[in-house]
């Protein structure tokens, strides 16, 4: 089995399908809901850039989460990566992809800054916090995000701040995307845990089959 996993930003490729590989969560995923028995034994598993990449028929599945999807703001964008996807896969080829879900990022539409995990690493300390504003609802929702870091050790304690500007879908969005690029819709779920899609699951995970 030959798999393999992208992201658009480069620099995070090894870390985030290391967590995919590493999670029981996500194998117990897959293998009950895609089929794929031999998760383990996958030939090959490597990070390529969604915009870029060009394969033909190489691939038994293609995997997209940790919100790759939402820094793709417009249509064409999105279009290039399933159509690239799609001709990367083999015949009845698996993409799963995670998106950002629009309805509940529209009911609040704001949200300040506020923390969202403390994580021990290396004898560092680092608490993340993170908010959003809504700044396009017509056509395209799309959210400026902010991100805030304070990484402490001992007495020395350095804080970090990001944005970056993402994209969130709209109910039935990216269904006709995904149907448009030659895809079938097998399963949606909020998460790897195979948790049922509600109309305030912030995430979806969409398994879809090549046609």
């Amino acid at each position: 089995m030959a798999l393999f996993g992208f992201e658009t930003k480069v620099h995070s490729c090894k870390i985030a399908f290391a967590q995919v590989c590493q999670s029981q969560n996500f194998r117990f995923f897959f293998v009950e809901f895609v089929g794929i028995y031999k998760l383990i034994a996958c030939s090959i598993v490597r990070g390529v850039n969604i915009n870029t990449f060009e394969y033909f028929e190489k691939y038994d599945c293609a995997i997209s989460l940790f919100g790759s999807m939402d820094y793709l703001l417009d249509n064409n964008e999105i279009n290039l990566a399933l159509w690239n996807t799609r001709n990367a896969l083999k015949k009845n080829g698996i993409a799963i992809f995670e998106i950002w879900s629009a309805e509940p990022v529209l009911l609040i539409r704001k949200k300040e800054i506020s923390h969202v995990s403390t994580t021990i690493a290396s004898g560092k300390k680092i608490k993340r916090e993170r908010g959003f504003n809504v700044i396009n609802d017509s056509d395209v929702v799309t959210v400026q995000v902010d991100y805030r870091y304070e990484i402490s050790g001992g007495t020395d304690v350095k804080q970090l701040t990001d944005s970056h500007t993402m994209r969130a879908y709209r109910t039935g969005e990216f269904n006709e995307i995904t149907k448009e690029n030659g895809f079938k819709i097998i399963d949606k779920f909020s998460s790897t845990q195979k948790e049922k899609v509600k109309s305030n699951s912030n995430r979806i995970v969409y398994v879809i089959e090549k046609n």
